[in-house]
């Protein structure tokens, strides 16, 4: 077992193609964060990103998830939505996590307008609508 795992570590030390994938593994141009919020129910306190992360370490250098919150033990690190197909026999695809590939808004438009945001609305603002700005300004449109 020993043998094995000196193996692998000569391998990636001796092979700069290791390296140099690790180097620049996170070169996406979309890695900004436009918006970011907080999911705070229950027993979960989850930083998430509106660029398809959905749990973010980003945001606070830690861990994205905590559980149960205020224990400060966190249960994920980072998670985003994976999503892939084929385009005339070739595999596309694209991933929400660690560096993220999506932005906000719909494919063609300006990822940093601000109907691109996060809008939190929580039940306890349907019983008076007009105090939440971000029940008011909901983008129906959208």
């Amino acid at each position: 077992m020993k043998t094995i795992i000196s193996l692998i570590l000569i391998t990636l030390l001796v092979n700069p193609q290791f390296i140099h994938a690790r180097e620049n593994s996170n070169t996406s141009p979309n890695t900004r964060i436009e918006d970011s919020g907080q999911f705070d129910g229950n027993r979960i306190r989850n930083d998430f990103e509106n660029n398809g992360m959905i749990v973010s370490h980003r945001i606070t250098g830690h861990s994205g998830m905590e559980w149960p919150k205020d224990s400060q033990l966190y249960i994920n690190f980072a998670s985003g939505i994976w999503i892939a197909g084929k385009v005339d026999d070739e595999i596309r695809t694209a991933v929400g996590e660690y560096g993220p590939e999506f932005v906000a808004g719909p494919w063609g438009s300006e990822p940093g307008d601000s109907e691109h945001q996060l809008y939190i609305v929580n039940k306890r603002d349907f019983a008076d609508p007009m105090a939440n700005d971000d029940f008011q300004n909901w983008p129906a449109d959208l």
